[in-house]
């Protein structure tokens, strides 16, 4: 019988025969869906929030592969189908960062939307790329606010289908997660010129 020609390195066999890596996964991956939970809680019961929509469900899910690592998203509210209208997209990213996300149909802000608001959010990105799912902000899809006009802003914002803003939250931080979480998404809320209804 042929030996096989795959090999294993030293560390990948290290990692292979050892249990820790997997407990400590497992271990991680609870609390933050402890900490994700915690987060939607506390979206519920904030006014900015509760202005825009009735819907009080939130969705914790998890997954193995966003670009090679193990993720974990929440979703505020729930999203139910294929038409996605609003939503507050937490998302912790295995060695990388948290990210929140606020994700809106450019039709569900008002026709009269400031746009200097926008521009003044601190530590935000915009998406001016095509692809609504991207969570990786160093990509060149993503933009600091702060580093764009007004008019850049506005042009981004009327071409596209959807507005989407996202943060970077330190994974050091994350014992302020629920905390942080509701700061950011109600500093955007309350910038935004949002038509009720939006969800």
């Amino acid at each position: 019988m042929r030996k096989s020609t795959i090999k294993l390195t030293k560390h990948e066999l290290d990692v292979a025969s050892d249990t820790i890596y997997p407990q400590t996964k497992q271990s991680v991956m609870l609390k933050l869906q402890q900490l994700f939970t915690a987060c939607g809680q506390k979206l519920n019961q904030n006014l900015a929030y509760q202005e825009l929509t009735a819907s009080r469900q939130f969705k914790i899910t998890k997954g193995e592969q966003y670009k090679g690592m193990p993720y974990m998203v929440l979703d505020t509210p729930q999203i139910k189908g294929p038409q996605v209208n609003f939503v507050l997209r937490t998302m912790f990213w295995w060695g990388h960062y948290i990210t929140c996300n606020l994700i809106i149909r450019t039709d569900n802000l008002s026709a009269h939307q400031e746009y200097k608001g926008i521009r003044k959010l601190r530590k935000t990105y915009l998406l001016n790329g095509s692809d609504l799912w991207e969570q990786d902000l160093d990509s060149p899809a993503f933009t600091k606010c702060s580093a764009l006009s007004e008019d850049e802003i506005k042009s981004v914002v009327q071409s596209h289908t959807y507005l989407k803003l996202s943060r970077k939250i330190a994974l050091r931080k994350y014992a302020e997660l629920p905390k942080l979480v509701d700061a950011i998404y109600t500093e955007w809320l309350t910038s935004l010129s949002i038509k009720k209804g939006a969800d």
